[in-house]
């Protein structure tokens, strides 16, 4: 297949190490601004068994916007995140927070974590996407504390930590196929439902990966890759209900009830009683998998885990919600524009997940096709 040469040609490329945030405010202003750009869509192929590259050059002009209009889902947002603190903490398994920040923490789980009731662990100098801005940092922080319970196995790798990864100098925004971390995807049908699912590993317990609102599940494609190379498990990131490339019999149904629900049916289609799931979310995806615990849709879990997301601060957070929604550019002119406004912006600070990740998070004004299934 052709790779698609970065086509970043109205803001200079400055050297900097992966994963780092711009820091010229001038230039993220200018991307936030970029309202209407143009761009093309790519040629409809059938894709082989393994993409040593990235997505075919476009051919016929084309837009591509947003997935999901966040803006829309504000109905549920206090819904997600009200007495989260309180079902979280009374979760009758293992339980770790993972944080940007101790300022984060609210009342309740701050008396939580001085009576030991939960893991807490700090990473700082992340944004809000913790698990895309060091993804190696969280595999090796899942790792061990897969290994202190007796959860999984280490692996060779785990000592030495698999995830470090080369400074990379120069910038390329060109989008990344998701099989260059993960090993297969398929759909898994519920109830007149279809969930798109990407897995890692063959054998151990099951990492469940649940995405924030507006992302997919290919915003846990690094971390995926790395975890599965540092203990013995298998990964599973879901497209849930309304995002990525799911499709639902009412995809606007953003409830916690029905959300919840949707992840107990799909792990009850992919497994049973046997393995039993780690669940491990953030944003969205942590209210989710909260809630899914606590209504013990999964009778089989060992573990939760909740990656920067606190009741608290998110309810204090949607005040400015829609104010930063509007902030957004609305259309971009191709892959590598989004993928880099995505990086000077700060919303993913890690270029290589970037690349990956973007491409579950928008679609083609022209035809609707969600990018995945259509690339």
């Amino acid at each position: 297949m052709e790779v698609v040469t970065s086509t970043s040609d109205t803001i200079a490329e400055e050297d900097e190490e992966n994963g780092e945030s711009e820091t010229s405010k001038n230039s993220t202003d200018r991307l936030q601004s970029t309202d209407k750009l143009t761009s093309d869509t790519p040629e409809s192929s059938t894709k082989p068994q393994q993409h040593t590259e990235s997505f075919k050059k476009p051919e016929s002009s084309t837009k591509y916007t947003w997935r999901i209009d966040l803006g829309k889902t504000e109905p549920f947002w206090k819904g997600w995140f009200q007495g989260l603190s309180e079902k979280f903490l009374s979760c009758d398994c293992p339980k770790m927070l993972l944080l940007a920040g101790v300022d984060r923490l609210d009342k309740e789980l701050t008396i939580g974590q001085m009576q030991g009731k939960f893991q807490m662990q700090v990473l700082p100098q992340c944004g809000h996407a913790v698990h895309e801005d060091s993804p190696d940092k969280v595999a090796d922080v899942l790792a061990t504390f897969m290994v202190r319970y007796k959860v999984a196995e280490a692996t060779h790798n785990f000592e030495r930590g698999y995830g470090k990864r080369p400074i990379v100098r120069k910038r390329d925004y060109t989008p990344v196929y998701w099989d260059h971390y993960f090993e297969h995807e398929h759909d898994v049908k519920v109830e007149g439902n279809t969930f798109r699912v990407y897995e890692c590993g063959k054998e151990g317990p099951v990492l469940l990966f649940l995405h924030g609102g507006g992302f997919s599940a290919l915003s846990w494609a690094l971390v995926s890759s790395n975890i599965s190379h540092l203990v013995t498990c298998r990964c599973a990131a879901v497209d849930l209900r309304g995002h990525g490339d799911s499709v639902t019999t009412d995809d606007g149904d953003l409830s916690s009830e029905t959300m919840s629900s949707d992840v107990g049916n799909i792990v009850k289609a992919l497994y049973g009683e046997d393995p039993p799931p780690i669940i491990l979310v953030r944003s969205m995806g942590g209210s989710i998998a909260v809630n899914t615990a606590f209504r013990h849709l999964i009778p089989s879990l060992i573990g939760l885990i909740v990656i920067d997301v606190v009741e608290g601060t998110a309810l204090e957070a949607l005040t400015s919600m829609q104010s930063f929604l509007r902030g957004r550019p609305a259309v971009f002119k191709s892959l590598e524009h989004a993928i880099e406004w995505s990086v000077r912006a700060g919303q993913i600070r890690n270029v290589e997940s970037a690349k990956v990740s973007m491409v579950g998070q928008l679609k083609s004004t022209h035809t609707n096709f969600h990018l995945v299934e259509k690339l």
